[in-house]
């Protein structure tokens, strides 16, 4: 036991000064009184007990105490566990039921989990073939980590075959751990003999014919060394061959194909590997995945029959892309400035006819007509057709042929300006700004005078006037033996330019123009963002990696999300980074239940969400844990001996009951008391005062 004091000040000096010159006075002047001395002796016990919690006096009391220290168990429930040979699922199960009884039996502080991409403390938790899917022993090493901020681990125990196939590498998080690790392996050190396509990585847009690389890494598992065959098709096409040597043991080998896009697009590429005699699993021996192929210059030829207001928008559009290469021919004058001798020689991607044919050049173009319809199937050229205030339905007869439509007896009153809309039909040709356009009312879009009026049978309607039972179109988009076109059938095309020009929308003008430019030519503009997936097939508990580029924007600071669904319900978003670097999008996630997903690309713009991408791949019930069903025996083994443990295999288990017999630990504490705080000392204080009143008032002297 001891006591300390705070350090004394002068007005505690000051006042046990002043205390003791009165108590010498008074005890002078009472000194032949005898009756009173019991009285001055009690006073100055009651001023020395007050001078004396001035000094904040504290007792302390040290002492040793002997707390129990905890074992922590964790028992591997993955899915490869259950396919050992030796021991069998039954044997395991039984054997890991009795060792839990044992286990709280040899000592009560002792705790169980269960593990596989989780931790669960209740194993009915992890019954689902979901919840084990992969295992993640990296997260078991994280939170004996954790637990030693406690200061009561007495060590950890882990009965697992080794195999982690998700989360970070166990080895790499043991340095700072202070806890002993006790492993008992699982299994037979012989693996099952399996081949697996791990990713096929390439950019996710491409020139046509540019050369493109592709990187496949197949994954061998097993004891086995043998050739097999890597072939790689676009479509049916054999593009790519090659013969390797697998190792197995988990080794991976990285083939390289290069090929040649010769098709515009979505191209699909499958890779398949030859299957061996005793593979346990041939359904990830292939996979798929699409490749966006894209001209390097987009050629592009306007015929403009009379000047107008249509043709300034529909140009700065135009010229904006640096990927489109423009020709301007007008007609005036009886002729088209520049001569059309060069618009005939030259192959187009897209031939767009604004305010053209008109009546001044309709007789030439009636037998013109029928170069230009063998101009577009010969040279695959899409069709634009825009409506001016020089066409009429006479004119529009001679170019009706090259598509497939038919016109309708007029409906609308020639001239008047009718209220029109958007219809769904524009999500499946804008997925990405489908919202955005929707989201506008009546007021954003100017009406609109009355045109050509068209039957939408058989086309994809965008926009079209507000009747209640027909269905007269503004915008058109078809498709005819493979030639896609378009028509505009309004002459007031340029109102909806100058209606947004000065408002928060005023990009949905050029947005909407490079859709349709987009979907004719199949391509997209210097705006278009191309995401894609490592592969469209997986396995669970496999990593899913998600790629992208595109854009015209730096994002330094960037958020965005990869958003799942299944059976069309939003299961959950993953995050998605941009690397200033390389100039691509990444995000990675790992898989945990099969079945089919889709996926959106979300990129936050201004402080709104905006719809960039899509997709959908395949989870296979495969799963990733039958590729692994041995044991790894160096892992656990490191784990012991980096931490200070032991390695145990399974027939020599019964030996970590050696280890876990009940740990204490000796602490030593101590007991601070402040007795100037103490309620027994201000209870002492006025009994003293109490008795020193007694006595007063039995000497008369209250």
């Amino acid at each position: 036991m001891n006591i300390s004091f705070s350090s004394t000040t002068l007005q505690f000096w000051s006042l046990f000064l002043v205390a003791i010159i009165t108590l010498i006075w008074v005890f002078k002047l009472s000194w032949g009184q005898k009756n009173v001395r019991a009285l001055i002796y009690l006073r100055i016990l009651i001023f020395s007990s007050l001078l004396l919690l001035l000094l904040n006096p504290k007792l302390s009391h040290t002492f040793n105490e002997s707390r129990p220290l905890k074992w922590h168990v964790y028992l591997d429930r993955s899915l490869s566990i259950d396919y050992h040979g030796n021991p069998t699922k039954l044997a395991l199960e039984r054997s890991l039921e009795k060792m839990s009884k044992q286990f709280h039996q040899e000592n009560p502080d002792l705790e169980i989990h269960y593990f596989s991409n989780t931790i669960y403390d209740d194993v009915e938790k992890m019954k689902s073939p979901h919840g084990r899917s992969s295992t993640d022993l990296g997260l078991v090493i994280k939170q004996i980590k954790e637990n030693e901020a406690s200061g009561l681990n007495a060590g950890a125990i882990i009965i697992s075959d080794g195999q982690a196939t998700q989360g970070i590498d166990p080895l790499q998080l043991t340095d700072e751990i202070n806890t002993s690790i006790y492993c008992i392996g699982v299994g037979e050190a012989t693996p099952m003999v399996d081949l697996s396509i791990e990713s096929m990585d390439f950019p996710p847009v491409a020139i046509i014919d540019e050369e493109v690389k592709m990187d496949i890494v197949i994954s061998s598992f097993g004891n086995l060394k043998e050739r097999v065959d890597v072939t790689l098709y676009q479509a049916k096409k054999l593009v790519g061959s090659k013969v390797i040597m697998i190792g197995g043991e988990g080794s991976q080998q990285k083939i390289s194909f290069r090929v040649k896009p010769s098709a515009l697009g979505n191209l699909t590429y499958h890779v398949k590997v030859s299957a061996l005699e005793d593979e346990i699993n041939i359904l990830n021996n292939r996979q798929s995945m699409n490749l966006k192929v894209l001209k390097s210059k987009y050629h592009i030829a306007i015929l403009t029959g009379a000047p107008n207001y249509n043709t300034g928008p529909i140009k700065d559009i135009l010229q904006k892309n640096k990927r489109f290469e423009l020709d301007h021919f007008v007609y005036t004058r009886n002729n088209f400035s520049p001569l059309l001798k060069d618009f005939w020689k030259k192959s187009y991607d897209l031939i767009i006819l604004d305010n053209h044919p008109i009546s001044e050049n309709v007789g030439a173009w009636k037998s013109l007509s029928s170069i230009l319809a063998k101009k577009i199937i010969s040279q695959k050229s899409a069709l634009l057709f825009i409506s001016g205030p020089e066409t009429s339905e006479k004119t529009f007869n001679l170019i009706k042929p090259l598509m497939n439509v038919k016109s309708y007896t007029h409906f609308l009153e020639e001239g008047r300006k009718n209220k029109w809309t958007f219809t769904d039909t524009l999500h499946s040709i804008f997925p990405f700004d489908y919202q955005r356009f929707m989201e506008m009312n009546e007021r954003d879009w100017p009406p609109l005078v009355s045109g050509l009026e068209i039957n939408g049978k058989n086309q994809m309607v965008i926009a079209q006037y507000k009747l209640p039972s027909l269905s007269i179109p503004i915008l058109s988009l078809g498709e005819s033996k493979g030639l896609r076109y378009g028509i505009w059938t309004s002459p007031d095309l340029y109102q909806l330019h100058y209606k947004l020009l000065s408002t928060d929308r005023s990009e949905m003008f050029s947005s909407l123009w490079n859709g349709v430019f987009s979907w004719l030519m199949k391509t997209g503009g210097d705006q278009e963002y191309f995401f894609r997936m490592d592969k469209k097939s997986y396995q669970q508990g496999e990593e899913v990696i998600v790629t992208g580029m595109g854009g015209d924007e730096r994002y330094d600071t960037f958020q965005g999300q990869i958003r799942l669904y299944q059976n069309g319900e939003w299961i959950e978003d993953q995050s998605l980074s941009y690397d200033i670097k390389t100039k691509q999008f990444h995000g990675k996630y790992w898989t945990s239940t099969s079945g089919n997903f889709a996926y959106d690309i979300l990129l936050e713009k201004d402080g709104v969400s905006q719809k960039v991408g899509e997709g959908s791949y395949t989870v296979q019930e495969s799963r990733i844990e039958l590729n692994h069903v041995f044991l790894n025996k160096k892992v656990l083994l490191t784990l012991a001996d980096k931490t200070g443990g032991e390695y145990y295999d399974w027939e020599d288990r019964n030996k970590i009951f050696e280890q876990i017999s009940p740990v204490s630990e000796s602490v030593q504490k101590t007991n601070f008391f402040v007795l100037n705080e103490n309620i027994y000392i201000l209870v002492f204080i006025i009994f003293l005062l109490t008795i020193e009143w007694i006595i007063r008032r039995r000497l008369g002297f209250l």
